[in-house]
């Protein structure tokens, strides 16, 4: 772990891990899993509530996925990215694997909040700069490109859901005055 974090940092050029679509899709059942177990445990579901709380998550993770790869990949081919879907896919997948780390980071934040919440920051910070790095790779594009390319397709998602969130709400609010 500490090794990946140092690759990270201080060597850019070399890969994060395997950028391939069985990784991520090894990553996304993995991380499936772990949030569907922590989900049902919080809300104390039985053993059915935590089969539908994990196949929840593995739909809402699979769809960010599938989102984020499809936006950061036209985000990068418009800025000139030499990379393709799969390869974006599997690049995206491998700098999410330090999301495994909030799984523990959970259970440690029972005892130690602000601990927990800044090593959660450290976390999440480690998953944008890996995502960054890990899209520069994929589309060979410079890191200021590649962070457009994320926070652009960041920007879509949010986008996205607004209008996902939106437009059933306006057709209501539509219905209700006419």
């Amino acid at each position: 772990m500490l090794d990946s974090l140092y690759q990270t940092l201080f060597r850019p050029r070399q890969p994060l891990l395997p950028l391939t679509v069985t990784t991520g899709w090894v990553l996304v059942l993995l991380l499936s899993l772990l949030t569907g177990l922590a989900w049902a445990g919080r809300l104390g579901l039985g053993a059915a509530g935590m089969v539908l709380a994990t196949l929840t998550c593995a739909g809402i993770y699979l769809l960010a996925w599938f989102f984020l790869s499809a936006a950061t990949t036209l985000l990068a081919e418009l800025q000139g990215g030499q990379g393709s879907g799969p390869e974006t896919m599997g690049a995206i997948a491998a700098a999410f694997w330090p999301a495994l780390l909030f799984g523990p980071l959970s259970a440690l934040s029972d005892r130690f909040d602000r601990l927990s919440g800044i090593l959660g920051l450290v976390v999440s910070l480690w998953i944008v700069v890996s995502l960054v790095r890990a899209v520069a790779q994929a589309h060979r594009l410079s890191l200021a490109r590649a962070s457009v390319c994320v926070f652009g397709a960041g920007l879509l998602a949010v986008m996205g859901l607004g209008a996902l969130i939106g437009t059933p709400l306006l057709f209501m609010a539509l219905f209700i005055v006419s």
